[in-house]
């Protein structure tokens, strides 16, 4: 009996529990986007129970850091679900040609037109179905590393292939960028936890991530922003991880992070300068 009850009562782990939450909120944000039926609800609609709901969210994370009663498990749980609404409430609530940044324009792939910024970077890999060969200063914002825009360029690819409209599709680039600020939650908390942060602290820190204004306005970014940012989180979770244990494939890890990051936004170059002085210290014996 007592065996039965620990199979039942046996936990998810935390972290596929929390890439359950990004994945589901993702999709959602994929379905109110990408599905006409669902598109057509009113904006009052949703604008109203993101209104209700996120604020009953915060009340109940308040009351759990006040009182103590509500687990760790639980209160990084709920914190990851009132990320995840605020994000995906903004997503959906924000258009596509919405508060962006050197956006530029898509026209469709029935001509051959080739457009600027980060949409026409983007329509470019989904029009011709190749990396753009051009002058990158002849059109702004083709000099950035391809990274973000080839994954972006295959979404919009794999979406119309399914069926879904090409205003639709490139309506929901923006699930792509609020799915990585859902894993770069993730990749703060593993931070957090390496740092040995618990209790209000980690709390404190973890909702920083949550209702910072920075962070909501990269997740329905489509530009390389968001993902630039959660290369260099990874970059410094493998840093920490390396310095804990010192061994061949965290190592492997840490240069992955940085040459992906680099494919991404070149600015990420910074987090080498830091992680460069962290093997000098340990190579001086300063590190233990």
């Amino acid at each position: 009996m007592d065996t039965k009850e620990k199979m039942i009562r046996r936990k998810m782990p935390e972290s596929l529990l929390l890439v359950g939450i990004v994945l589901f909120f993702s999709l959602l944000a994929l379905f109110l986007q990408g599905i006409p039926a669902l598109a057509a609800i009113p904006e009052e609609w949703k604008r109203g129970i993101s209104t209700i709901l996120l604020p009953v969210l915060l009340l109940v994370i308040l009351y759990g850091m006040v009182t103590g009663k509500i687990s760790e498990r639980r209160m990084v749980f709920l914190i990851a679900c009132l990320t995840m609404l605020f994000h995906c409430s903004y997503c959906i609530l924000s258009g596509l040609y919405e508060r962006q940044h050197d956006l530029g324009v898509y026209t469709g792939i029935g001509d051959e037109q080739v457009n600027p910024g980060h949409l026409g970077y983007i329509e470019f890999i989904y029009k011709f179905r190749k990396l753009p060969k051009i002058n990158p200063y002849e059109l702004f914002s083709y000099y950035h590393p391809p990274l973000h825009y080839l994954i972006s360029g295959l979404w919009v690819i794999f979406l119309t292939g399914c069926g879904m409209a090409e205003e639709m599709a490139f309506e929901n680039l923006q699930v792509l960028t609020l799915l990585y600020s859902g894993l770069f939650l993730i990749v703060c908390l593993k931070i957090l936890k390496q740092l040995g942060a618990s209790g209000k602290g980690l709390y404190s820190a973890l909702l920083l991530c949550a209702l910072h204004p920075s962070l909501m306005f990269l997740s329905g970014s489509v530009n390389n922003d968001m993902l630039c940012t959660l290369l260099i989180a990874c970059c410094i979770w493998a840093c920490l991880a390396w310095i804990r244990k010192k061994t061949l494939p965290r190592l492997l890890a840490l240069a992955l992070a940085i040459g992906l990051g680099m494919l991404s936004k070149v600015n990420t170059a910074v987090i080498a300068f830091p992680v460069g002085l962290t093997f000098l210290l340990d190579f001086a014996g300063v590190l233990f």
